[in-house]
């Protein structure tokens, strides 16, 4: 099987922040890991400016950026009355502090549009006349993340230009969405009460569109103590759209390991992640390596693809068991009283069946019966044809009369006669010039009926095989 070289990125958190945020809001979900522990007493360090941004530059670009770049947070912010924008500056300044960029300076600009959009409904002066068509005008420029400075924001909803598509006008239809990690990171064990069916998984990552291609590309795996390897197996299914940052992906068979791949086209996708299918009573698996390794735990027995423990009964037989001492991939029989017939799943014996094998020997037993009555047959009907050979050497002008001769032989119950000249015919029978036969006496009468002899033959010898 194929060996991977490095094709597979490694599923490790980039940031504890994405991490507890994604667990904290994924609907599909059923971890339980006991309840939560607070320390009250931590203290986090103070964080300090990194080496591309101080104290100075950050307050510029913020202010910059809340109230200039941002057409609806500069409407806010000239238009609506009683906004804290002192908060919203400072938190984005200290996500700068933090992360030495400007990742997150968007979500200081959601929480100023948020600020003002609840202003906005709840303040009466807004409610009618030029308070109304201030608030209308805002609502209209209030698009997702400002359309991603891809499009024009109309009532709130962009308009994106080509090829970026998607709410936010964020997707370019020229890439392959990227994606970042699976759900529990791409660890599914059966022996968990939360994963009892592995066979989906949601996949995060960036960019997925909400289209009838967006397509999964699953690669079925083998992974044991030396890597992972591949089947050759491949299929395409299509993708649960979930959000722009979330889909999920099916799989084919449960208790099977695949990569999985996400395209919004059906065809290009950029980047597989291991979907790690396991049983940690046999396997202890990290994902969490460049080369993903499952080691097979000692005392442990595989049988058909399923797990069991040492000692473990057969679910069906309880004269079977799992000892791996004996072997660790097949059932082992109980030496015990009321254990006479083990059940043991075997593979199919190669070679015709039993019923064909009978049918063979039938059909040869016929066969040679056969063989042996025509020979016997032809054996017995020979020798008795022979008694028929009849030599013809007669002249025209005699006539044979068997009054006298010695019976040669017996036809039908009636005896033969041989003259000199190895002429045969019937008692009290002769052949004349004529060719007819007649009896000794004209007319003769044996038992009430008159003999009629059939004509003579010339003279010759003749041999008749029947």
């Amino acid at each position: 099987m194929e060996s991977f070289q490095g094709d597979v990125p490694m599923q490790v958190p980039m940031m504890m922040r994405m991490r507890v945020r994604r667990q904290a809001v994924d609907y599909n979900s059923t971890d339980w890991e006991g309840p939560i522990k607070i320390d009250e007493t931590y203290d986090p360090e103070e964080s300090t400016w990194g080496p591309s941004w101080n104290e100075q530059r950050a307050r510029q670009f913020c202010e910059k950026y809340l109230t200039e770049d941002s057409i609806s947070g500069k409407k806010c912010h000239e238009y609506v009355n009683n906004l804290f924008l002192a908060n919203d500056l400072a938190g984005c300044m200290e996500d700068i502090k933090i992360t030495d960029n400007t990742t997150w300076a968007g979500s200081a600009l959601g929480a100023l549009k948020d600020q003002c959009r609840e202003e906005l409904n709840q303040n009466m002066t807004y409610a009618n006349g030029t308070g109304a068509e201030t608030k209308d005008d805002i609502f209209d420029t209030m698009c997702i993340n400002e359309c991603s400075n891809n499009g024009n924001c109309s009532n709130g909803t962009c308009a994106c230009n080509a090829p970026w598509v998607g709410e936010d006008c964020s997707i370019d239809t020229r890439m392959p969405p990227g994606l970042q990690y699976l759900h529990y990171y791409g660890l599914c064990d059966l022996r968990s009460i939360r994963n009892q069916n592995c066979i989906a998984t949601m996949v995060y990552g960036d960019n997925f569109l909400e289209d009838e291609r967006l397509t999964c590309h699953m690669e079925k795996v083998e992974v044991d103590d030396t890597g992972m390897h591949s089947t050759g197996d491949t299929y395409t299914i299509p993708a649960g759209f979930v959000s722009q940052t979330q889909v999920e992906c099916y799989a084919r068979e449960n208790n099977t390991k695949y990569l999985i791949g996400v395209s919004n086209d059906g065809e290009r996708y950029d980047g597989r992640l291991l979907f790690n299918v396991h049983d940690s009573l046999c396997h202890e698996c990290n994902t969490f390596e460049q080369n993903p390794t499952c080691n097979r735990k000692p005392d442990t027995c595989i049988i058909n693809g399923l797990c069991y423990a040492s000692q473990e009964n057969h679910p069906g037989d309880n004269c079977l068991y799992c000892n791996p001492g004996n072997s660790s991939d097949d059932w082992s029989h109980k030496g015990i009283d009321g254990c006479v017939s083990p059940i043991k799943e075997r593979p199919p014996t190669s070679g015709p069946s039993l019923a064909v094998i009978i049918i063979i020997i039938v059909a040869s037993v016929i066969t040679v019966l056969i063989i042996i009555v025509s020979l016997v047959y032809t054996y017995c009907f020979k020798r008795k044809t022979k008694h028929w050979e009849i030599g013809l050497n007669t002249s025209d002008s005699e006539t044979q009369t068997t009054q006298g001769a010695k019976p040669n032989n017996e036809v039908f119950g009636m005896a033969l006669y041989q003259n000199k000249n190895n002429f045969i015919t019937f008692e009290g029978e002769q052949l004349g010039t004529g060719g007819n036969y007649h009896s000794s006496s004209n007319n003769d009468t044996i038992d009430g009926y008159e003999r009629h002899a059939p004509p003579s033959f010339p003279t010759q010898s003749m041999n008749t095989d029947l």
